[in-house]
């Protein structure tokens, strides 16, 4: 009787630490998949169209080189990078665009898409990536701000040039994303 008691709490334990090893496993799993890989992060290119003033950013090359060469626009390079495709940890960059205003907007937040566009004239265009919505993923801050004069809304990384556009009339509208830096 003590054999078969003392096995069945024997085989017990090891079912319970093997399900505690089974449950750890799963969770550290869990875990890792939680953050898309940074590796896999495209570049976003930046354009400016100084007679418009509007700041102009795709994942696209195409495009990007599409309006670099039709003259109006001029690279400003590939500042930060983002996820092409969906991932457990990311949400999607809305990108937006007021033809009255000639205004590019980038949004995560689907209520201030819908609000511009149904308020503010803006046109859906497309999701242009994926980005991080905090910083648990180690992604960076990417800064929006937008000039009321020029109409015209630009974003950055750099505390720099957060600075210099607020001391050129630029007002910060605070962290639009989370992103890889470039």
């Amino acid at each position: 009787m003590k054999c078969t008691i003392f096995s069945f709490f024997a085989v017990l334990a090891l079912q319970v630490s093997a399900a505690a090893v089974v449950d750890r496993g799963v969770s550290h799993q869990l875990e890792a998949r939680t953050c898309s890989n940074p590796t896999s992060a495209i570049p976003v290119y930046r354009a400016f169209n100084a007679q418009h003033s509007d700041h102009f950013y795709t994942t696209n090359l195409a495009e990007f080189q599409t309006v670099v060469n039709g003259g109006t626009y001029i690279s400003e390079g590939a500042p930060f990078k983002i996820f092409s495709t969906p991932g457990f940890d990311t949400v999607p960059f809305y990108r937006l665009y007021n033809p009255e205003l000639y205004d590019h907007f980038y949004t995560t937040n689907a209520a201030e898409r819908d609000f511009a566009v149904n308020t503010l004239n803006y046109v859906y265009e497309s999701v242009i990536g994926h980005v991080y919505p905090n910083t648990n993923c180690g992604g960076i801050p990417l800064h929006r701000l937008y000039n009321v004069q020029l109409s015209d809304h630009v974003y950055t990384t750099t505390a720099q040039e957060v600075e210099y556009a607020k001391a050129n009339g630029w007002n910060y509208e605070g962290v639009a994303a989370y992103i890889i830096p470039a």
